[in-house]
């Protein structure tokens, strides 16, 4: 880093950015949860204006079909494509993306307690994933504590 005064790139997202993960497979690619509720996917690599500069998202999810209220967290799933990601935020909504195409999430989970406590929604705040844990295991943390 020669000025560390200065960023090297600068994103430039639809709605203000929540949160940032960078792919664990490819450097070069970041997703990011909006204020709005949308998904934004980053290829640092197809930068218009060079190495240094603005860059647009690659891809954004439609506003209609993302969540309702800020993404509080965003994940990489480990897949073969290196190309899925998660969601989650206070709307009660964890959502799968697959990046190539983020026109709608390709799966959805509703946050909620069982009959016994109620079928109370809750609302997601972090996510943590871990593949030694298993491909389908998924911690949530949530706004209830729960």
């Amino acid at each position: 880093i020669t000025n560390s005064n200065r960023p090297i790139v600068e994103l430039v997202p639809p709605s203000p950015l929540c949160c940032l993960r960078y792919n664990p497979k490819s450097s070069d690619t970041l997703v990011g949860g909006s204020y709005n509720g949308t998904i934004s996917y980053y290829d640092l690599r197809k930068q218009p204006n060079g190495p240094t500069g603005k860059c647009q998202p690659a891809e954004c999810s439609v506003v209609e079909k993302s969540h309702h209220d800020p993404v509080s967290d965003v994940f990489w799933v480990s897949s073969k494509t290196g190309h899925q990601c998660i969601s989650v935020s206070t709307d009660g909504q964890m959502l799968w993306w697959d990046t190539r195409k983020l026109e709608e999430p390709i799966d959805s989970l509703i946050l909620a307690t069982d009959s016994k406590g109620g079928g109370m929604t809750l609302g997601g705040s972090s996510l943590e994933y871990n593949t030694e844990a298993g491909p389908t295991k998924f911690l949530v943390g949530t706004e209830q504590e729960r």
